[in-house]
């Protein structure tokens, strides 16, 4: 979960995101959410990631993305 792989595709995947959408932190979410787990986050999530996004940086919250148990096993 935490290996240097995961922390390197992180970050990647944050960069790509910034790419595509800007520097927005709602805007970052919702593409990483869509990337990630193929859909929209809920307005609960927003809420929950943009703290996140705003004091650790979209990397850690792509982290916890692709470490989620909706990321790893296909419902």
């Amino acid at each position: 979960f935490n290996s240097r792989f995961t922390i390197d595709q992180s970050a990647a995947l944050a960069q790509s995101v910034r790419n595509q959408v800007g520097s927005d932190p709602k805007a970052c979410i919702e593409a990483a959410y869509q990337r990630c787990l193929i859909r929209m986050p809920t307005v609960q999530e927003i809420e929950e990631s943009l703290p996140i996004v705003s004091e650790l940086g979209l990397e850690v919250l792509c982290r916890a993305l692709l470490n989620c148990n909706e990321f790893l096993f296909f419902p």
